[in-house]
């Protein structure tokens, strides 16, 4: 005997979507069907890329005001020059937090971080990229725009 359920939405009522199983009919049940849990970077996630030749700072993902970013992928590239580095960073003018720095002085870079948990940064924390001795390469950053950020000193004390 089978149970019949639903899910559905404390805040409004609606039920939960179901999806049919994706490898199609099942020997017992021939319409298998599946609760599909995903999680919000997942679906709500977009990334941005930007190519680098030359040295300098670029503000390169910018939060909504009162918001925060949350990082979900990062890949960094970039040739070896004497001297040169990568600099990805939080930073909202006032305070700054390095994400990841590789220097790239003795060989290339090749870096991709799939980030795991909750890597946030604080109230109107944008992300930063700065460029030392036009080194050549990319970064492409996974995020997701938080409508709501944490002042620096309460996400400090969170860390």
């Amino acid at each position: 005997m089978a149970v019949r359920s639903s899910l559905f939405d404390p805040n409004d009522g609606t039920a939960l979507q179901i999806e049919s199983f994706w490898q199609g009919p099942h020997k017992l049940n021939r319409d298998a069907r599946s609760l599909l849990v995903v999680e919000h970077y997942k679906s709500h996630g977009v990334f941005k890329t930007m190519e680098f030749t030359t040295a300098g700072t670029t503000s390169f993902v910018v939060p909504n005001s009162g918001g925060s970013l949350m990082l979900t992928d990062l890949i960094v590239t970039g040739d070896k020059v004497n001297n040169g580095s990568i600099e990805v960073r939080f930073t909202d003018d006032t305070t700054t937090d390095t994400v990841i720095k590789p220097v790239v002085t003795d060989a290339p870079v090749a870096i991709a971080i799939a980030f795991s948990g909750r890597f946030q940064g604080w109230k109107d924390a944008r992300i930063d990229v700065v460029i030392t001795q036009n080194v050549k390469g990319s970064v492409v950053l996974g995020y997701i725009k938080a409508p709501k950020g944490l002042p620096y000193n309460e996400w400090d004390e969170l860390r």
